[in-house]
């Protein structure tokens, strides 16, 4: 296991969040002191390789995906930098019952999915790729 340390930006009024320590953000304000709509993240993750092929094969290099809610427009976003190709993604609850699922799921750097009507609670994404699942937990907050 490697030790992962990232800076990351949340601008709160595009309701995105940019990944520093891989390059700079740019973006336009109007002039004057602003308070509160910026907010920097650090976090440390133990990142670990993943083994596409459930278990049986081999182990590749560890992938960056992270999944967040945007609370104000109560969307999943999917930051993808690499943009490993995506093909569906199933929401489950914490008792593990499928929630929905969405198909296509676009190869952008930066995936919106709307989550209004689900209730604010723990929630499991799974993301199927070409020979990888990536699993992830979330916290809606709606």
């Amino acid at each position: 296991m490697q030790l992962v340390g990232r800076i990351h930006i949340n601008d709160k009024l595009n309701d995105s969040v940019h990944n520093l320590t891989k390059r700079a953000y740019t973006t336009t304000a109007k002039g004057g002191y602003i308070h509160d709509r910026f907010e920097i993240i650090f976090y440390y993750e133990e990142q670990l390789p993943v083994d596409p092929g459930g278990g049986d094969g081999d182990i590749v290099d560890a992938i960056e995906l992270n999944v967040r809610h945007g609370h104000n427009v109560r969307e999943l976003q999917i930051l993808n930098p690499d943009q490993i190709p995506l093909n569906d993604l199933h929401l489950f609850d914490v008792n593990g019952n499928l929630i929905t699922t969405y198909r296509n799921v676009s190869h952008e750097k930066e995936v919106r999915l709307p989550v209004r009507s689900y209730s604010s609670g723990v929630y499991i994404i799974k993301l199927y790729g070409e020979n990888t699942v990536i699993t992830k937990k979330i916290i809606i907050s709606n």
